[in-house]
């Protein structure tokens, strides 16, 4: 740009200054006029603070790794995204009961983040001054309990699928009970090894006593010996007969019970652990919001400050835009005048 441009720029604003102190006049008038016309708006600020991170896969039963900042760090960042969003506005209307749409909550809603400590504090916008603070703290108690929901979701899923298949393993427990109990009842035993043990111990002990009374020469109780002996050996090998299918149907319950067990343990830790996540509070409100005493101020000064510098630049643009428009009438002028008159 040449000087003498500039001086042409600076000739034309000279000429045109009242258009520009009068687009600032009724700009920065209507800014006040509004202002002081629309109805009272209250600020109710919550402040709290990410101390734990929250995350689903954290085992119950094993030392806890120490919390990491950039732990924190990603499950702020979280948090204050699922904060800012329309479920959490659409939540808290619904939760509070406060006639306004989720949209207007979320826009009346603002966040500001400490540059020197971990403090967040959530403004909320409402024209009164106990809904105001209602708002503030249902967000934060919504975005508490969703982000918690979302976070347990694998432990939920776990759950279900453990308790799935802790049913199935408790029918075949139950089966596996019902083989073992009819096969005893059908061969009239108890614990076969017991029964076994108390056979050969038996024999033992009948032996002795017909070897003694054969020494004796008591062949009528060596006779009587002779036949309790063949018929407790006849019991003991059907009960050793039995044995094969009495251990396979036992260890098929031992089995079966093992894995019951397993089970009931596992299912017992998803729901601990459902429930940790469920009710843990990772957000540490330290000041609730209350309704606040005075609404907000009528008029920002930087909103004057954005609207006069606004002002000024559409005032210079409108004296620009009347310059060129009054050269262009006048160049018309002057060529109607000089055109020679035709008769």
């Amino acid at each position: 740009m040449s000087l003498q441009e500039l001086l042409a720029y600076v000739r034309v604003l000279r000429r045109r200054w009242w258009l520009v102190v009068i687009t600032i006049l009724v700009t920065l008038g209507t800014i006040i006029f509004l202002s002081y016309t629309r109805p009272s708006m209250y600020r109710a600020r919550v402040h709290f603070m990410v101390v734990r991170p929250l995350v689903g896969g954290v085992s119950l039963y094993e030392l806890r790794a120490p919390t990491s900042r950039e732990a924190i760090n990603y499950t702020r960042s979280n948090f204050l995204e699922i904060l800012q969003g329309g479920v959490i506005a659409w939540r808290t209307v619904e939760e509070t009961g406060v006639d306004m749409r989720g949209d207007d909550l979320q826009r009346s809603a603002t966040i500001e983040e400490s540059k020197d400590s971990d403090l967040i504090t959530l403004i909320v916008t409402a024209s009164d001054p106990d809904e105001a603070a209602l708002l503030a703290n249902g967000m934060v108690q919504a975005a508490l309990k969703y982000y918690g929901e979302i976070q347990a979701a694998p432990a939920v899923n776990s759950r279900q699928f453990i308790q799935q298949q802790l049913n199935i393993a408790s029918d075949e427990l139950r089966q596996a009970q019902r083989d073992l109990t009819q096969f005893q009842i059908e061969n009239n035993i108890g614990m076969l090894d017991t029964e076994i043990t108390s056979q050969q111990s038996l024999l033992r002990s009948l032996q002795l006593q017909r070897d003694q009374a054969e020494a004796e020469g008591q062949l009528d109780r060596v006779a009587a010996y002779e036949r309790l002996i063949a018929q407790h050996e006849r019991e003991l090998q059907r009960l050793v007969s039995l044995n094969t299918q009495y251990v396979m149907l036992k260890a098929e319950v031992g089995r079966a019970q093992s894995v019951y067990n397993l089970l009931l343990d596992k299912l017992t830790e998803a729901t601990l652990k459902e429930n940790e996540i469920l009710n843990t509070n990772f957000i540490q409100v330290v000041e609730p919001a209350s309704p606040p005493r005075r609404p907000m101020a009528p008029l920002s000064p930087k909103i004057l400050v954005v609207g006069a510098i606004a002002a000024v630049a559409l005032g210079i643009a409108l004296a620009f835009l009347l310059e060129y428009v009054e050269t262009l009438r006048l160049e018309l002028e002057e060529k109607v005048q000089e055109a020679p008159v035709t008769r």
